[in-house]
């Protein structure tokens, strides 16, 4: 790769605040103060993780930013500085660099931490990101892979560049750096913490295009037993409604008194051309029925 590397991913406007002499600045921090060539030193290269620091070294290399800047992170912001473009966008926050767009993004950084803290993930927006999905292609193509990609495309880009939910998806090939690849589910959204481990699991989802009950039932039954949430199911067959109910209301295996889980299962109707959308909570009753969405 050569240097100055190429702009980061969320920077994509047609007039431009980004300030690319402080963000190389920071990249030499990070390369002299941890012994890399800032070759290797990207926009998302994590300090401990990508580059091999220790957690005694960040907090070395925070301090020679804090020093080079003339300000002390305050915790909160702090424990987001992680990799060079979140150092760049926290001292932009803090008003250290003039970079209207860095600001908005740690804007959505904070929201983000705010969803962390009680483990909410708005399923409106998943919801809204399928039906996004759907109308941008055909009809004819809707139960094969280029569907789910554009569905799974749509439905990562609501956490990109926060910073907060890292993401494992069965479609991330060609379309979403955002994302790792597949883990125990077609998609996964967890966190981890500061030692990169894994904290907690915020979102799991499955999707089964077959009108086959046992492939249905043997899919969803992955959700059940998640510690989790926040599950999604896509599919095209009513048939589900009964494998869900039942399925819920079966597994003995659910931590009710740690965990409200919420049930977000998407129909596709072929005939309609439209989604139906269901939610149920960890009982196995509906909280609300939408009716068909129009996807086309």
């Amino acid at each position: 790769m050569g240097f100055p590397p190429a702009r980061p991913p969320w920077y994509e406007r047609e007039v431009s605040t980004f300030q690319p002499d402080d963000f190389f600045r920071i990249v030499e921090l990070v390369s002299g103060t941890l012994g890399v060539d800032h070759e290797f030193v990207l926009f998302e290269s994590d300090f401990v993780r990508d580059l091999g620091a220790t957690e005694e070294q960040r907090e070395t290399l925070l301090k020679v930013i804090e020093l080079a800047y003339g300000t002390t992170f305050p915790a909160d912001i702090r424990n987001t500085i992680i990799t060079p473009i979140s150092a760049y966008i926290a001292l932009a926050r803090m008003g250290k660099i003039d970079d209207e767009e860095a600001k908005a993004q740690q804007q959505t950084s904070d929201e983000a931490n705010a969803m962390k803290e009680d483990n909410q993930v708005d399923l409106d927006r998943i919801r809204a990101a399928i039906i996004k999905a759907c109308k941008n292609l055909t009809i004819e193509h809707h139960c094969d892979a280029e569907w789910t990609r554009e569905i799974f495309q749509n439905i990562s880009e609501i956490i990109k560049g926060t910073n907060i939910y890292c993401c494992c998806s069965s479609s991330r090939h060609k379309i979403n750096s955002n994302c790792y690849a597949e883990w125990l589910y077609d998609m996964t959204w967890y966190t981890e913490n500061k030692g990169n481990r894994l904290e907690k699991i915020v979102l799991v989802l499955e999707s089964e295009w077959s009108y086959s009950k046992d492939d249905l039932r043997y899919d969803f039954e992955k959700l059940l037993q998640a510690k989790c949430k926040n599950k999604v199911f896509i599919c095209q067959t009513e048939a589900v409604i009964d494998i869900v109910q039942e399925g819920i209301k079966s597994f003995i295996g659910k931590c009710q008194e740690d965990i409200d889980e919420r049930y977000l299962i998407a129909i596709y109707h072929d005939k309609e051309q439209k989604f139906r959308f269901v939610k149920y909570d960890g009982n196995g009753e509906i909280i609300n029925d939408d009716k068909l969405e129009e996807v086309q």
